[in-house]
């Protein structure tokens, strides 16, 4: 991951280096560069923010602590491989097309849960379907035990 970063912002100095000519800075600029920066903050907090083991109860999630924790990591990875392709938006393209940076963050941050749910999505059901049953058979014991 470290390398793909690596490589993708030499070859955004590559252009900015060769198309120099072409360079448009206005003050819409700071945007996507500002954009790049949060999600770079955001990934690194991803990665390095573990959530404990009450995160269920506490927020009332499907998902485990050790769940939370993977999607946790896919959201960093996502928002690391998209950070780069926002950088030729702040420097080469004209001011309305700058806003489209956006979209390429929102892209990079919500892709990543999808693509989690969509990988584990019978691990997840599974254990939703265990949690049900447990739960049930837990009323019906609890019921049972108030008719004796």
């Amino acid at each position: 991951m470290l390398i793909y970063c690596c490589i993708a912002y030499l070859l955004n100095l590559v252009c900015i280096v060769i198309f120099k000519s072409e360079l448009r800075f206005t003050s819409l600029s700071l945007m996507p560069a500002l954009l790049t920066a949060i999600m770079l903050f955001q990934a690194f907090y991803f990665k390095s923010e573990k959530t404990d083991a009450n995160f269920q109860t506490a927020h009332g999630s499907v998902f485990t602590a050790e769940e939370q924790n993977e999607i946790q990591s896919y959201i960093s990875k996502a928002l690391f491989i998209t950070a780069p392709l926002i950088l030729p938006f702040a420097f080469f393209f004209s001011s309305p097309i700058k806003l489209l940076s956006i979209l390429v963050y929102i892209i990079g941050y919500v892709s990543a849960p999808i693509i989690y749910r969509a990988k584990n999505k019978e691990k997840i059901n599974s254990r939703l379907k265990l949690e049900e049953k447990q739960r049930k058979e837990q009323e019906l014991n609890e019921e049972m035990g108030r008719l004796k």
